[in-house]
């Protein structure tokens, strides 16, 4: 059975100096990556405060190919950008950046200004210990979305709780850490759209990885979703049949 943990916290907690030496090691041993589409209001933001909290961390912005003034947002900052040449999906922009990371462990982040940077120092707390962890919005986190993407969300949490017999908290969420030869091997079956978070959680359920959520905070995104919840529950179904039929029928018949 997967191992999933939960702790609560408020604030990004404040370490002793030696907690501190050892999570600025632990930085430098970070890929973090950003996909972004369209976010000229807040990538600069969320790119500059990484860099201030991140910055021994390997950063990669995926650009998936955005046409308006994102692509000039990041002019000056020191960061690696990769431009799709056309638009690919969310999913894409996220495979883009893993095949590109050059560290082991990689932490997927959005643009939208969503997710404070902070909060990824609860996520690398037990690095050592799982093998991807989430930063779940809950509670009051959750507060801002729309009562249907609470809606959906709280029956695919449900629907795949019942399943594993276990509680996931949230099968979206941008904010994971995760090992990268571990996701690496999934790529080829995972979503290139918004269901490659849930594809991704989807697949480590199903072959036992351990899996710890952290709920974190949220920020009401600075424009509109580019999520529609009919088209993304439509496309979990999908991701979700593809990821069981290729680990539980493909993979067992070449074994």
């Amino acid at each position: 059975m997967n191992l999933i943990q939960l702790e609560i916290y408020t604030t990004p907690p404040l370490g002793t100096p030696e907690a501190i030496a050892m999570d600025e090691k632990i930085k430098s041993q970070l890929s973090i990556i950003i996909p972004v589409y369209n976010e000229d209001l807040t990538i600069r933001q969320v790119v500059s405060e990484l860099l201030e909290k991140y910055r021994d961390s390997e950063i990669i912005v995926v650009d998936d190919c955005s046409d308006n003034e994102t692509r000039y947002k990041l002019e000056g900052l020191n960061v690696r950008v990769i431009r799709h040449q056309n638009t690919k999906g969310y999913g894409a922009a996220l495979k883009t950046g893993i095949r590109n990371a050059t560290k082991d462990v990689v932490i997927t982040i959005d643009g939208d200004g969503e997710h404070s940077a902070g909060y990824i120092d609860l996520l690398i707390k037990d690095i050592n210990l799982f093998d991807m962890i989430v930063g779940a919005r809950v509670a009051n986190a959750v507060q801002n979305f729309p009562f249907y993407q609470n809606l959906a969300k709280g029956f695919i949490c449900l629907f795949l709780s019942l399943i594993f017999k276990q509680k996931i908290l949230d099968i979206n969420s941008g904010l994971r850490l995760m090992k990268k030869d571990i996701v690496e091997k999934y790529l080829s079956i995972l979503s290139d759209g918004f269901s490659f978070t849930a594809s991704i959680t989807l697949a480590m359920l199903l072959d036992n990885y351990k899996i710890k959520y952290v709920p974190i905070g949220y920020h009401k995104r600075a424009g509109k979703s580019k999520i529609k919840i009919f088209n993304y529950t439509i496309n979990f179904i999908r991701s979700y049949w593809r990821v069981i039929y290729h680990l539980r029928f493909i993979k067992r018949h070449a074994e």
